[in-house]
């Protein structure tokens, strides 16, 4: 009877430990396609696993995006990403509208 009720005991306890790690894997899957809060002004819009240490993230901040490099001897951010959307008629930065020569240009 003893034995019985310590093979119940290790049984359960390896069933709660499987569905906090089944858990942990899903929430790991899901956290990346997770969409913002709102009225959140950052967001983690990607991931990239390069190695074991070293990630790559996509990070949304209002209407921009940033690369980092995360891990390894340290963190570098790689630079900002062009804006995702520009109002009609606006050209991102460095460009012209188009059917508009960039200004120092001579068509």
């Amino acid at each position: 009877m003893h034995a019985t009720l310590i093979f119940t005991a290790i049984a359960a306890l390896l069933v709660v430990l499987g569905l906090i790690w089944i858990g942990a894997r899903a929430l790991r899957a899901l956290r990346p396609g997770m969409a913002p809060m709102a009225g959140q002004p950052l967001a983690i819009r990607g991931v990239l696993h390069l190695d074991t240490r070293r990630k790559i993230y996509l990070v949304g901040c209002q209407e921009r995006q940033v690369l980092l490099l995360i891990g390894g001897g340290n963190d570098v951010l790689l630079g900002w990403q062009p804006p995702e959307h520009v109002p009609q008629g606006q050209a991102p930065q460095g460009q012209a509208p188009q059917g508009q020569a960039p200004q120092g240009h001579v068509p």
